[in-house]
């Protein structure tokens, strides 16, 4: 619900396709990390009404040796007025160097274009316009910040100090410092978790795989109370289109371990050409313990996917079952939304991947035609 704000997957955020070739399709949680770093930065520098430039750094940059000297030449009143910048106006100036340097000799301010999110200069009236065109999150931070701001505002004066002043310590040749987005290995422990490391959703290789050797599609839908699933299966189970779709209700069995049981005893199974979909919860209620994480990924090639409805819908779902039941556990908004809650910590915390959707049948419809497709 809230998190409309960040777009999910599918479609790619960077090609908006489907099926694609990225190295990373989706937001990653370091990538919201990141975000959420710069919306806060920004709101703190209008909220303390900062008269003059703001140099924003992140913390894994350094000064090249003749960066102070860079800073000091191109970021007076007279050079800038040189280029005839406005402080009544929006100002951006990249000062991160990407590749090699260019000769100190030929220092200016241009025009061209550069991902410089480690080290940039605004001041107040673009951190105004950072947030008031800020709609969606549906690319990394570093892309809006440099780029797509542009073309909202066109007042926003853009430059870049060349050669910069700063480079980055975790990226390009000069890396030593690990990076949590883009993991390159620089020591063992980094190995290990950029060989862990996923930064997209490749469902194909899953579907392609289990077709090979003559096995079912193994699916987990995830949803939460009142998402209405029981009512989608019970409506769409006999429906020729779905013909070969096998569907559980994860509320028709019982005791621990559902999700790892059941998809554990159909992990083997023969029934090619079939796609088989629990439709359960990210959340298992153990009887005298409570609620506990269910433990999808513990089972391999298992295609995971989440529905979180509309708050629209989830009122109208709430409203219809106190008319049936008006005694019902889960008839509390309170409660459901804690849960929803919950689901998109554990998503988002545990870096678990996987494409959300915000109804039932967009979910099939996806899989459906992913398997057709392969």
């Amino acid at each position: 619900m809230k998190t409309d704000f960040v777009k999910k997957f599918p479609p790619c955020f960077r090609c908006n396709k489907n099926k694609c070739e990225c190295s990373n399709n989706i937001l990653i949680k370091h990538q919201i990390g990141n975000w959420s770093s710069f919306i806060n930065l920004m709101n703190n520098i209008i909220k303390n009404d900062y008269k003059g430039l703001i140099m924003i750094c992140e913390d894994d940059i350094k000064f090249t040796d003749d960066g102070m000297d860079i800073l000091n030449k191109m970021i007076t009143m007279e050079n800038l007025e040189k280029y005839n910048i406005s402080f009544e106006k929006p100002i951006l100036i990249r000062a991160e160097q990407r590749g090699a340097f260019p000769p100190l000799n030929n220092l200016k301010l241009t025009k061209k274009i550069t991902m410089s999110n480690a080290c940039f200069i605004v001041n107040k009236y673009y951190a105004e316009s950072f947030i008031n065109n800020l709609k969606v999150i549906d690319r990394t931070s570093d892309m809006y910040l440099q780029i797509q701001i542009l073309k909202f505002d066109k007042n926003i004066q853009h430059f870049t100090i060349e050669p910069s002043p700063v480079y980055q310590l975790s990226d390009n040749k000069n890396a030593i410092f690990k990076s949590e987005i883009h993991p390159k290995g620089i020591d063992n422990e980094d190995k290990i978790i950029a060989k862990n490391h996923f930064k997209s959703v490749d469902i194909y290789k899953i579907i392609n795989k289990r077709k090979k050797i003559n096995k079912s599609i193994l699916v987990k839908i995830n949803s939460h109370p009142c998402a209405g699933k029981t009512t989608f299966i019970n409506k769409v189970k006999n429906d020729k289109k779905y013909e070969n779709i096998i569907m559980l209700d994860f509320d028709n069995f019982h005791g621990k371990n559902r999700t790892a049981r059941l998809l554990s005893s159909q992990y083997n199974n023969n029934n090619n050409n079939k796609i088989i979909i629990l439709f359960g919860s990210i959340l298992e209620i153990i009887p005298y313990t409570g609620l506990v994480y269910s433990n999808d990924y513990e089972i391999e090639n298992v295609i995971s996917m989440s529905v979180f409805i509309s708050e629209q819908d989830l009122i109208r779902n709430i409203t219809h079952r106190k008319k049936e039941n008006p005694t019902h556990n889960w008839a509390d908004k309170n409660k459901i939304l804690d849960i929803i809650e919950k689901s998109y910590e554990r998503i988002f915390l545990n870096n678990e991947i996987q494409p959300q959707f915000k109804n039932f049948n967009d979910a099939i419809e996806f899989i459906v035609n992913l398997y057709n497709k392969c």
